[in-house]
């Protein structure tokens, strides 16, 4: 992160509530606290950085790549953005390296996600962080959008930030992936469950389009949607049916 950046984020981070709860969350599920604050203030240390996590499930394990990675561990597990229980059946859109994943996945020992992730690297991490739930959860390694059929993908170099090439505003290297309509998404999982109790949705630009898409049949069987709303801030929004 660039000098000034870094000084201004540190200035204004005091007067923000949800800084407060992300550090107060550092604090109670880092096991080496310190060091997680060090890399999440400052971006400082040397990655690959594999922390160990306080869950309800007992000390869990992630590998993470870069100082972007300890920014969504503190959004997702210290600052929960995305609630506090997480649910029996989640479907992770945007699951990138499997950080989310593994916030449900350690939430209860019944819950079961659905993971989509198109970038081949972000999906290889994934696996490797989520290999203790292997039975628990499924990656399937597509772009989800309204459309189906191959489409133009943008691989941002930290993977926080990969996304659609139509809707993605960073630099990166353009590949092509495969991409399945919501609605078909959503139809795979309620054919084996009987309902959903909580979908994300981070697809860095397109997570309105995606909502707007869900047609009544389907968002009745949902209990639960987080969305990201602002990718500066890393803000969600949420509604419950």
């Amino acid at each position: 992160m660039p000098l000034g950046r870094q000084f201004a984020r540190l200035l204004t981070a005091p007067f923000r509530r949800r800084h407060y709860r992300g550090v107060a969350g550092i604090l109670k599920t880092f096991e080496k606290p310190s060091e997680a604050l060090r890399r999440y203030v400052l971006d400082a240390g040397p990655y690959p950085w594999t922390p160990t996590l306080r869950t309800p499930l007992g000390p869990q394990q992630v590998t993470l790549y870069s100082s972007h990675d300890v920014r969504t561990v503190t959004e997702v597990f210290c600052r929960r953005d995305y609630g506090e229980a997480g649910g029996e059946v989640v479907i992770d859109l945007g699951a990138n390296i499997g950080v989310s994943a593994l916030f449900f996945l350690t939430r209860r020992a019944d819950a079961r996600v659905y993971c989509y992730e198109p970038d081949p690297r972000n999906a290889a991490r994934l696996r490797s962080n989520l290999n203790p739930f292997w039975d628990r959860c499924r990656l399937t390694e597509v772009a989800v959008g309204v459309t189906s059929g191959r489409v133009a993908f943008i691989q941002e170099q930290t993977g926080r930030y990969s996304g659609l090439a139509e809707v993605s505003t960073r630099a990166g290297r353009e590949i092509e992936v495969e991409c399945r309509e919501i609605t078909q998404v959503l139809g795979e999982v309620l054919a084996i469950e009987d309902q959903i109790d909580l979908l994300k949705v981070d697809t860095e630009g397109n997570e309105a389009e995606l909502i707007a898409a869900i047609p009544p049949k389907q968002l009745c069987l949902i209990r639960e949607v987080y969305y990201e709303t602002n990718e500066a801030d890393g803000l969600t929004g949420h509604f419950k049916n």
